[in-house]
């Protein structure tokens, strides 16, 4: 259990003892942070699905993912010597361990965090450049050596009940971090992350603005992994994976993107995900001083017949498929029986 006290400005960790008279909270670990102006705590929701433990690269090579549900993410606007400082840092909730820390000098809040299976994303203010920034940061096991597809579906699946096969929280070595940043063009209030019934469906961020728009963007855009070069001078491997050519700005918010449509979220406080019973569709809701409440579909309806869909048409040629199977089985029955008696 992670507790998070702005008064004091610490994160502590407590393990539940059930005791002979009672029950009581024991604290393992305790983070005293800096003086700060705002504090804000992100966390992965521990029954959402994980679609895949690694991420396939367009050379057929792989990346393992570094998958942690005990990770937690804190970001503070710290003020030193007149100077506002913008700090992130990623925790291990069960060892305390310090996995990751960035500081961004010369930024101030509001901050915003969403932290993924294995990725954070937070938005924040630079007075300097006079813009928003969001920044991602990915976590990973390993950073040049990748394994071959081919050999892990040869090993067969992992056998998650042996000891050397399970994730240790003390004995894990530490992730391997890729960061980029972007401008953004306005001022985020909350964040969240599509979720659904597998984890297979590409992800989607969902942005609620201070203007009132709950805005969808796809996770790529997103990516640490975006190569700096020109669209034209992208390598065959980088197109095969999918990846976009990083631009310092992610522009003008496409009212395409727009999930709210002509509807006006005032004061958007929070975004909850949840899935649905199918794969492509995840549930969003918006609260604040008003309640919205919709469904995205990040691949579109991949698993759900469309409104329109010809119902008589399908049965009309099942119904032709069956009497024609029949009738040319009688037909050649009656052939078959016409040639024997010759």
């Amino acid at each position: 259990m992670t507790t998070l006290d702005e008064r004091a400005a610490a994160v502590s960790s407590s393990v539940v003892i059930a005791a002979a008279a009672a029950v009581v909270a024991e604290e393992r670990w305790n983070v005293l942070l800096p003086q700060t102006t705002q504090i804000e705590i992100a966390t992965f929701p521990f029954e959402a699905a994980v679609g895949s433990p690694v991420r396939v690269k367009g050379d057929r090579s792989v990346l393992h993912k570094y998958l942690n549900r005990n990770m937690v993410a804190v970001g503070m606007v710290v003020e030193e010597e007149g100077e506002t400082a913008v700090q992130v840092m990623l925790l291990d909730s069960a060892s305390g361990r310090l996995l990751h820390s960035a500081r961004h000098s010369e930024c101030a809040g509001p901050i915003r965090m969403l932290l993924g299976d294995h990725f954070l994303l937070y938005s924040y203010w630079s007075p300097v450049a006079h813009q928003h920034l969001m920044t991602v940061a990915e976590l990973y096991t390993n950073s040049t050596i990748s394994d071959d597809v081919v050999a892990l579906v040869l090993a067969g699946p992992i056998d998650y009940s042996r000891h050397e096969n399970q994730f240790d929280s003390f004995g894990a070595p530490p992730p391997v971090v890729m960061s980029q940043s972007y401008a953004f063009a306005t001022s985020v209030a909350a964040m969240a992350l599509s979720l659904t019934r597998a984890g297979i469906t590409p992800k989607q961020i969902l942005l609620a603005t201070d203007a009132g728009e709950l805005v969808a963007f796809d996770k790529r855009l997103f990516d640490p992994r975006r190569p700096h070069v020109h669209p034209t001078k992208m390598s065959a491997a980088d197109r095969e994976e999918g990846l976009v050519p990083y631009s310092p700005s992610l522009g003008a918010i496409n009212p395409l993107t727009i999930v709210s449509h002509r509807h006006h979220i005032a004061r958007p406080r929070k975004v909850v995900c949840a899935p649905t019973m199918l794969e492509s569709t995840s549930l969003v809701l918006t609260y604040g001083l008003d309640v919205f409440l919709t469904r995205v579909t990040p691949a579109r309806e991949f698993d759900r017949l469309n409104e329109d869909f010809n119902y008589v048409a399908l049965v009309g040629a099942i119904v032709f498929l069956v009497v024609s199977t029949i009738a040319s089985s009688w037909y050649s029955s009656r052939k078959d029986l016409e040639k024997a008696w010759r």
